[in-house]
């Protein structure tokens, strides 16, 4: 059965952690690397309660739509050109086992302002 209907994507800036070394007292440093990934779109939470991610319980700011396997918990996201830094929090949510062999080959990732 096929998955939601992707008209178009949007292109966002993935930036992922990578251990570079060590710096002089022995503690890891790390660099970013970025990659642009193509996501079905995003959206605010919209509920009256705040809606909470992640072992740290963070507040969600955007829930964004991507294809399975795409981001991972720590992840740096751009939205947009030049717009605001994103962190996701929590392990994406992964709907692909839905009722009745259903499966929308998207996964819901949380993101947040970083810390």
């Amino acid at each position: 059965m096929p998955g939601l209907p992707t008209n178009s994507y949007y292109p966002v800036t993935r930036l992922r952690r990578f251990k570079t070394g060590t710096d002089e007292l022995g503690n890891p440093t790390y660099g970013l690397q970025g990659t642009i990934i193509n996501v079905a779109g995003w959206a605010k939470p919209t509920t009256a309660e705040p809606e909470l991610a992640g072992h740290a319980r963070r507040t969600v700011a955007i829930k964004m739509y991507a294809h399975p396997g795409g981001f991972i918990e720590t992840d740096i996201v751009i939205l947009t050109p030049g717009g605001e830094r994103l962190e996701v929090v929590g392990e994406p949510e992964n709907y692909e086992h839905g009722p009745f062999g259903w499966a929308p080959e998207l996964e819901v990732i949380n993101l947040a302002g970083i810390e």
